[in-house]
């Protein structure tokens, strides 16, 4: 048996990878487009689109991907660039090949005093530590930086873990110093929805409702 992965939604676009792809290709990106005709864009903030390697929001047009919503002028103008491509709200990246490899949600992105990154590429290192079982990261407000990481964490049993443990082995790994975790909670589960995706808003109304109690408690009514 081998392994095909596929991206795609229903406004549109399919991609996958090939039997013929290597196994990096395949274990690892989300593949090409079906069409030769599709065209797949990787663009900043500002929608300027940026090298193959970096990452981005991903945009679409081509032969079957829808050019606007059926009575909704207002969704269309928010969900399409003016020369009529759609954004998908996916953080991407492109290799030299155009396969696409998919970094997460542009609403999970986390915005650190100017930086952006994507919570999956701190989960997949932090997995690495030979403590835990499985993680999450969501961005938390900071009334310095706007916004830093939190990472959820699951340990094995019987295990210990404190947020410099964390630090430490993310540093060890490699990783900016601006996408190191400010905040480690430990729970029992990481809470996911149906497909098996993490519930990134289930995590943030947490962390809302501890700061919540911790302000009432205090007296001060800052979050």
């Amino acid at each position: 048996m081998r392994i095909q992965q596929c991206y795609g939604m229903s406004e549109g676009l399919l991609c996958f990878t090939r039997g013929t792809d290597s196994d990096s290709v395949r274990f690892n990106s989300q593949g090409r487009p079906l069409s030769e005709q599709d065209e797949v864009l990787i663009v900043d903030s500002d929608g300027t689109p940026v090298p193959p390697g970096q990452s981005g929001e991903l945009i679409t047009r081509g032969p079957y991907t829808i050019s606007s919503y059926f009575n909704n002028p207002l969704a269309t103008s928010r969900a399409f660039t003016q020369d009529g491509y759609y954004r998908t709200g996916d953080m991407a990246h492109l290799d030299s090949a155009g396969n696409v490899y998919i970094d997460g949600r542009l609403t999970d992105s986390i915005n650190r005093g100017g930086e952006k990154f994507s919570p999956e590429e701190i989960e997949a290192l932090t997995k690495q530590h030979a403590k835990i079982q499985d993680v999450a990261v969501v961005g938390i407000s900071d009334q310095r930086f706007g916004e830093v990481p939190c990472l959820f964490a699951v340990v094995h049993e019987g295990e210990q873990l404190s947020l410099s443990e964390v630090r430490r082995h993310l540093e060890i790994v490699g990783i900016a110093q601006f996408k190191l975790p400010e905040r480690l909670v430990l729970i029992e589960a990481i809470p996911r929805k149906g497909i098996g995706k993490i519930d990134r808003a289930s995590l943030r109304a947490q962390i809302y409702g501890e700061r919540q109690s911790e302000a009432q408690a205090s007296g001060s009514g800052e979050l």
